[in-house]
């Protein structure tokens, strides 16, 4: 498994918010963080495999996760699924279908000891819909298929806030 988080700058974490998700599958933990001035990017390894690198950047990154109950101790029981989403900082509304998820940078991560079943890939299959409300409240709704790969997380629905710099 091929996993670098490491930003090659600096990312300000005073700038996050994290917190927890209501809706995520009874057997596991579900985070939702809000990361400004961060990328994401989809990188190779020398032997072709993908893994994901934050990068500092003008946008604002949001970044959900799943993680199911394992029990203790077991040997390669690690499992997790990242979803990833780019917005521009002064986005009001985003109706994205399909090919047009590119355009927010919508990345799914499956992230085990499954080989050939793990890594990073672009969502290309699905509906990503994002409305501000008030006081820099927004409403988040995802609803996607990953691309010839198993995954628990087919859909987001969040509300939360964008804090002022």
């Amino acid at each position: 498994m091929a996993l670098n988080c490491k930003p090659t700058k600096s990312i300000d974490t005073q700038n996050k918010t994290h917190d927890q998700v209501k809706d995520c599958p009874e057997d596991g933990n579900c985070t939702f963080e809000v990361l400004t001035n961060s990328a994401f990017e989809i990188k190779k390894d020398e032997y072709g495999l993908s893994y994901g690198k934050l990068v500092v950047s003008d946008k604002t990154l949001l970044r959900f996760e799943y993680i199911p109950n394992t029990p203790e101790n077991t040997a390669d029981g690690q499992y997790n699924e990242l979803i990833y989403i780019e917005i521009d900082p002064d986005t009001e509304m985003l109706d994205l279908k399909d090919e047009d998820l590119k355009k927010a940078n919508v990345t799914f991560g499956r992230v085990c000891f499954c080989p050939g079943q793990n890594g990073y890939y672009p969502v290309t299959k699905g509906q990503l819909k994002l409305s501000k409300l008030k006081d820099n409240s927004f409403e988040l709704s995802l609803n996607f298929r990953a691309k010839d790969l198993p995954q628990v997380i087919t859909q987001i629905n969040k509300s939360f806030k964008l804090e002022q710099p």
